[in-house]
């Protein structure tokens, strides 16, 4: 993944942030490298209403400025994918 420093950071941080903020109290995140994608994985919790979606728009903006590819899955588990070069 070639991506400055600081730009890494923020992905991460909001996309672990969110996942954490948006999962189920006993259940699980999943982070992790599968068929050359990084990818967070959650189970969507009761507090889906919580935020305002501005930490995903800042990663979708942040991987849209490197031009990396990336794809999100919704519906009962929520996963945020990378596409690793």
């Amino acid at each position: 993944m070639y991506i400055g420093k600081a730009a890494l950071n923020i992905i991460l941080s909001n996309l672990i942030s969110n996942a954490i903020n948006y999962t189920h109290e006993k259940d699980t995140v999943h982070i992790g490298i599968e068929q050359g994608y990084f990818f967070i994985q959650n189970k969507q919790g009761p507090t889906q209403s919580k935020g305002n979606g501005l930490g995903l728009y800042i990663v979708r903006n942040l991987l849209d400025n490197y031009k990396m590819k990336y794809e999100t899955i919704e519906g009962e588990k929520f996963i945020f994918k990378i596409k690793l070069k």
